[in-house]
């Protein structure tokens, strides 16, 4: 049984590896990390925010334009959402290697595994915008939800238990 450090340091040595698999233990014990990871940021991200802004010693803030905005930004502020970023893309490629070797793990085909990995991007990117009407957003978020739920399912299930699965199995 692998354990919540080891399945980190996996993540990490594993960054570009679509190759292999990832036991469910190995998948949920790095979701438990980002969770954890993101919940200390955020909570930083506020009171970051919060001090940096107090500290101005501005309560009235009335800004007209965007540029006017960005001029009263406080620097600490502006240098904690830049590595945010950059930690946050830090962790975009080892999280979609860690997703593709976990459905390969489950059973799926090469094809399969492919297929649903595109689908889970495409999905993500399905946003409205103010020229579509509503029933573009409700299609939208609904592939979207369904795509999840397969994900969700799929990374859940044991080692191998697709692999004589008809169309989407390995099929020894």
């Amino acid at each position: 049984m692998i354990t919540m450090t080891q399945s980190f340091k996996n993540f990490w040595k594993n960054y570009f590896n679509f190759t292999g698999t990832a036991t469910r233990a190995e998948y949920w014990w790095m979701a438990l990390w980002s969770i954890i990871i993101s919940i200390v940021w955020f909570i930083a991200t506020i009171i970051i925010a919060v001090f940096s802004i107090t500290n101005q010693g501005r309560t009235n803030i009335d800004f007209n334009t965007f540029t006017e905005f960005v001029r009263h930004i406080p620097v600490v502020l502006i240098v904690w959402c830049l590595l945010s970023l950059l930690i946050l893309l830090a962790f975009v490629i080892p999280t979609l290697s860690l997703s593709v070797r976990r459905y390969r793990d489950s059973g799926l085909n090469e094809v399969s595994v492919w297929i649903l990995f595109a689908l889970s991007l495409i999905s993500g990117w399905g946003t409205p915008s103010n020229d579509f009407s509503n029933t573009f957003f409700s299609i939208s978020f609904s592939i979207m939800g369904i795509v999840s739920i397969i994900e969700l399912i799929i990374t859940v299930l044991p080692t191998n238990q697709l692999v004589d699965t008809k169309v989407i199995g390995k099929n020894k």
